[in-house]
């Protein structure tokens, strides 16, 4: 089994090339949505944090690009993504019913649990 966070180095891959795209082409802010996924992503002291979103706000410091991460419940996030453009949405699982309609970015994940 793989260790937690070897999971994630595609999507690091994927979210760094689509932000250095945005610099490039002088694209308006991206908005990068999340919702809450402990231990992920989740709201703390009025602060969005978690594992996935240290490495996006890592990915959007080093890229220096215009981006910001907001939470909202996964539905709310999803039909965004759906009607939106500039947008992403952040760690959500690759499903066949979900594949014809979004533009997917990097590998899939391996899966693999956590307990806490």
């Amino acid at each position: 089994m793989k260790p937690p966070y070897l999971s994630f180095q595609p999507l690091l891959l994927a979210i760094t090339l689509l932000l250095t795209a945005n610099v490039t082409a002088a694209q308006p802010t991206t908005k990068l949505m999340t919702y809450p996924l402990r231990p992920f992503s989740y709201q703390q002291d009025g602060m969005i944090t978690g594992f996935a979103v240290d490495i996006v706000n890592a990915i959007i410091q080093n890229s220096h690009i215009d981006a910001q991460i907001e939470m909202y419940p996964f539905n709310r996030g999803f039909q965004q993504l759906k009607s939106q453009s500039n947008t992403a949405l952040f760690a959500i699982a690759k499903r066949p019913e979900r594949e014809q309609n979004m533009k997917w970015v990097g590998l899939d994940y391996y899966q693999w649990s956590v307990f806490l």
